[in-house]
């Protein structure tokens, strides 16, 4: 879900501690079908694992247009969960997805398949930038 989304959920002004990420996550997993994990934008992913709080970083990238960007990978995210691939692999291969999909305008002209996804890991960084008071 989004990060919009948990903290209206919470009524926090913003999500801006690892201690109110924690309890967004804890709360949330109580109302989900599974685990809950929560987009964070150019910051992101977050989610528990084993009850400790897991930020995965987002890419870098030359952002053009955000539209769609969750959508993307939710999209994703999905995909990986059909296949039944590990969680660290679907975030990875979600994030990337839509890093991929923001440095061109439009939603739908800008999806990358998912060859052009596979060959694209190795051309990305992470951003490893730390926003998150702990």
């Amino acid at each position: 879900m989004s990060e919009h989304f948990a903290r209206d959920y919470m009524s926090y002004r913003s999500l801006s501690t690892e201690a109110e990420i924690k309890a967004a996550l804890i709360e949330l997993n109580k109302i989900c079908r599974g685990e809950a994990f929560i987009t964070l934008g150019e910051k992101g992913c977050t989610f528990l694992k084993s009850g400790m709080l897991q930020i995965v970083p987002s890419w870098l990238c030359n952002a053009v247009d955000t539209t769609g960007a969750g959508d993307v990978f939710h999209g994703a995210f999905t995909y990986g969960v059909h296949y039944s691939w590990h969680i660290d692999n679907i975030i990875l291969f979600a994030s990337l997805t839509a890093a991929i999909s923001i440095e061109k305008k439009g939603v739908r002209e800008s999806m990358p398949d998912l060859a052009v996804v596979h060959h694209s890991l190795n051309s990305y960084e992470r951003n490893l930038t730390q926003y998150f008071e702990e």
